[in-house]
């Protein structure tokens, strides 16, 4: 999952300044929601956290959502392509996961079997195969699989079609989670063929063949300190798995000093150099492309901003800034390497 969390331990799969007052978004009769659009996908100039008043996605579905935020009390899909806000009742969870095309979001419930809900048309279905206490970790790129942490702490990749189970292994001891990065960290990524799961196994990240007879897990060795990023740490040519590093950084950290760093672990040939995150809070959201990570990043306490890096350049660009009650902020995926931000709301 790419999520950004506020104050919390990196997690999957990641939170972000009110530049002006977000307007109440007005109530609107059902309607036929479309599910694509010719026009770039889009955020807000300032992604909100929850409007004061926002219709509820079961009454007014959000169509395809580009962005899914929370604020500590409850969540907003933010839709991609239209002026909707849309709020996301969920009850008790334990996580949830925005799909790569922004249509559903995948949901852990607080000890229960998770379930997924269509932000197309605002209704609920069960998980096909899920269990009761698995947590979903992250979608496949086509949206066809999930990988979830069973009770039993093994990873299992499950077939949302036929309700099929494959066991992936268990994840390894990892350092515990750095209280500077806003993306919880995950166990699990798929590959951008999703023919492959990246599985933090501790010491190394393991590859794991999910095509039958595709050959056996392949370890590409990490330092302890380091953790797979979030669901989206693979990047979209596959060299690369994105990592966090514990660098044990505080709140008082002097301003413009290094607090964060995202580094890779090469897939194939050699890693670029870490990208380096200057606020007090940061994670990994996406990639508008192989060589550019987009992360979140704010000051604590502050405002926020979406950012466009470039692998080997100190290069940097601002997509939108974030609200600063922003306490989880995730990204579409899939539609990340063509999001711009839109004005006037």
């Amino acid at each position: 999952m790419s999520t950004f969390r506020i104050g919390l331990a990196l997690g999957a799969g990641a939170a972000i300044a009110l530049a002006g007052v977000l307007a109440a978004v007005p109530w609107i009769p059902h309607q036929p929601v479309a599910v694509t659009s010719t026009a770039d996908p889009s955020v807000p100039r300032t992604i909100p956290a929850l409007p004061l008043f926002a219709s509820d996605v079961t009454d007014d579905p959000a169509g395809t959502a580009a962005a899914l935020v929370g604020d500590g009390t409850g969540y907003v899909a933010v839709s991609a392509y239209q002026n909707r806000i849309r709020e996301i009742a969920l009850g008790d969870t334990d996580g949830v996961l925005l799909s790569p095309d922004g249509t559903q979001v995948a949901i852990s419930a607080d000890g229960g079997t998770p379930r997924i809900l269509d932000l197309r048309t605002g209704r609920s279905r069960p998980i096909a195969g899920a269990r009761k206490g698995d947590g979903v970790e992250a979608w496949a790129p086509g949206g066809d699989r999930l990988a979830v942490v069973a009770r039993t702490g093994d990873i299992e990749v499950v077939d949302l079609a036929t309700g099929s189970r494959q066991d992936a292994g268990a994840p390894g001891d990892r350092a515990d989670d750095a209280w500077n990065y806003t993306t919880p960290s995950t166990v699990a990524a798929f590959s951008p063929d999703g023919a492959t799961l990246a599985v933090d196994a501790g010491t190394a990240i393991r590859l794991v063949p999910l095509a039958p007879g595709s050959g056996i897990p392949v370890e590409l060795p990490k330092r302890d300190d380091q953790v797979l990023a979030c669901a989206t740490a693979w990047s979209p040519d596959g060299h690369l798995v994105a990592v966090y590093e514990d660098n044990h950084a505080t709140a008082t950290a002097t301003p413009g000093s290094a607090v964060a760093r995202i580094s890779f672990v090469p897939v194939t040939g050699t890693a670029p150099e870490p990208v380096v995150l200057h606020d007090t809070e940061a994670g990994l959201l996406g990639w508008a492309s192989a060589t550019e990570p987009v992360t979140g990043e704010f000051r604590l306490g502050g405002p926020g901003a979406l950012v466009r890096h470039r692998l080997g350049s100190a290069s940097a660009v601002t997509l939108a800034s974030i609200d600063s009650d922003t306490q989880y902020l995730e990204l579409a995926t899939g539609l990340v390497p063509s999001l711009r931000a839109r004005g006037g709301e």
